[in-house]
C-alpha cells in the first residue's frame, strides 16, 4: 500500500503541476511543446487537469475507499498515452510533447495496475 500511496502522491504533484503551469503560462507551456498554441483552450482544458489532481490527491489520502479514481486514472494515462503515442507517429505531435507522456503516462498506469488495491475474498 505504501508503494501506490507513493505512486499516488508523485502523480498528483506533477499533474497539479501540470495544470497549473497551463493555467497560468499557456504560452510558455506552448512554447515547450507539451500543449497546443491556443492560450483559451489550454487554460479551460488546465482546469480539467487540476481537479483530476484534486481525484489523485483524494485518492492518495484513501486508497482503498477510492477504487474507483485510481481505474479511472488507470484509463485516462493509458487513453493519454495511446493518443500520444499515435499523434506523434502520425507527426501531429512532435516528440519532444508526445514522448514524456507516452512514458510516464505509461509507467505510471501500468505501476497503478499493478499496486491496485485488490480486496481480500472471503474466507481468505
Amino acid at each position: 500500500m505504501r508503494t501506490l500511496k507513493v505512486i499516488l502522491f508523485l502523480d498528483f504533484l506533477g499533474t497539479a503541476l501540470f495544470g497549473l503551469l497551463a493555467l497560468l503560462f499557456p504560452a510558455l507551456m506552448a512554447r515547450a511543446g507539451l500543449v497546443g498554441p491556443d492560450a483559451a483552450y489550454t487554460r479551460v482544458a488546465a482546469t480539467a487537469v487540476i481537479g483530476f489532481a484534486l481525484a489523485l490527491w483524494c485518492a492518495f489520502r484513501d486508497p482503498v475507499k477510492n477504487s474507483a479514481i485510481i481505474l479511472a486514472v488507470i484509463v485516462w494515462l493509458s487513453l493519454e498515452a495511446l493518443l500520444l503515442l499515435i499523434g506523434g507517429i502520425a507527426g501531429k505531435i512532435p516528440w519532444s510533447g508526445a514522448l514524456p507522456g507516452v512514458i510516464l503516462d505509461g509507467a505510471i498506469a501500468i505501476a497503478l495496475v499493478v499496486f491496485y488495491p485488490r480486496r481480500k475474498k472471503a474466507g481468505s
